[in-house]
């Protein structure tokens, strides 16, 4: 979430229905430190039988100072016990990403390494912006044949993708964009530069056979 939103709201959800349950929830400094970047929050939450969810809100400070994206947690824990320990299961903590929106960011690709499966129509690449979201910037986004020669692991424009280059526009606040790379069907392609040849082969069959004609024909005359 941005600085500028000013807080960022999560959800507990009680998984057994139809009972009472004490939980304890905190804030607990990652990169992030409070009250610095965040505001500090420590509760005692006891959702009753007929509750489903619990909305937890925590401040987030917007200042006028440039910062790389800062994390924290919140965790759910047991008061009842001596060290308050977090409670079990893998979602009984989660990590909130505060995204400093006083700097344009740098713009990259999330991942240099895509790999898709044959029979996709196109293939999806996420460009992400970090370390800031501030005003509105754009790229260009470009194929780029890898080689000019088809091999068992390359990639060949208008035979396995359709080149393209396109502007791409993060407006304020945005994050990611997702760019999509049309794939053509190898089966159809294949089955394209099969009826060609067959073509090619009855013109020249054709051609041959013309000319044999012309060649009797002449000797009869003669």
């Amino acid at each position: 979430m941005t600085e500028s939103n000013g807080t960022v709201a999560v959800t507990i959800v009680k998984k057994r229905k139809g009972v009472e349950f004490t939980f304890g929830i905190r804030t607990k400094d990652m990169t992030a430190t409070a009250p610095k970047d965040y505001s500090t929050e420590d509760k005692i939450i006891t959702m009753k039988a007929n509750d489903q969810e619990y909305k937890f809100e925590v401040a987030i400070v917007d200042d006028e100072e440039w910062e790389p994206d800062l994390d924290f947690a919140i965790e759910l824990y047991d008061p009842n016990t001596e060290s308050s320990e977090i409670l079990p299961g893998e979602d009984t903590k989660c990590v909130v990403t505060i995204l400093d929106e006083d700097f344009p960011g740098t713009i990259g690709f999330e991942s240099t390494d895509v790999t898709v499966q044959k029979g996709m129509k196109e293939v999806v690449v996420i460009v992400k912006r970090e370390n800031g979201s501030d005003g509105t910037i754009s790229c260009m986004v470009k194929t780029d044949a890898i080689s000019l020669r088809k091999t068992s692991n390359t990639a060949v424009e208008f035979d396995d993708y359709c080149p393209m280059m396109n502007k791409i526009t993060f407006p304020h606040s945005e994050t990611e964009v997702r760019v999509a790379i049309p794939l053509i069907n190898k089966k159809v392609s294949e089955i394209g530069d099969k009826l060609i040849e067959e073509t090619d082969k009855l013109d020249e069959n054709k051609e041959e056979g013309d000319d044999d004609d012309s060649e009797e024909e002449n000797d009869v005359m003669f």
